[in-house]
């Protein structure tokens, strides 16, 4: 017997158990039942159908891109850092010349 049949037949005994209690039955063992027998049946055309939806997003979503070359950019960072550098040790120099007056 192949998985397919295999799954068949054990989706449909669980039914037929629940069916044949007379009650209800567990809701939720329900929903999960017809989750597993209408889930490979929905999954792909709600894939299919929100395909369209999900490209206009990605085209209409900003991306930022700036108008410099790479090495623009290293250069503009490695500028900025040094800057930052000097500003941290000038800061620490007179913050210990105020320590020693």
């Amino acid at each position: 017997m192949s998985l397919i049949h295999l799954e068949k037949s054990v989706i449909t005994f669980h039914f037929r158990e629940l069916l044949e209690d007379g009650h209800d039955g567990n809701q939720l063992s329900l929903l999960g039942l017809g989750v597993v027998l209408l889930g490979p049946k929905l999954l792909p055309a709600i894939a299919k159908a929100s395909r369209p939806v999900a490209k206009q997003l990605v085209k209409s979503s900003y991306s930022y891109r700036p108008k410099i070359t790479l090495s623009e950019w290293v250069n503009q960072s490695r500028r900025t850092s040094v800057q930052q550098a000097v500003e941290q040790q000038a800061l620490s120099t007179s913050q210990y010349a105020q320590r020693i007056k």
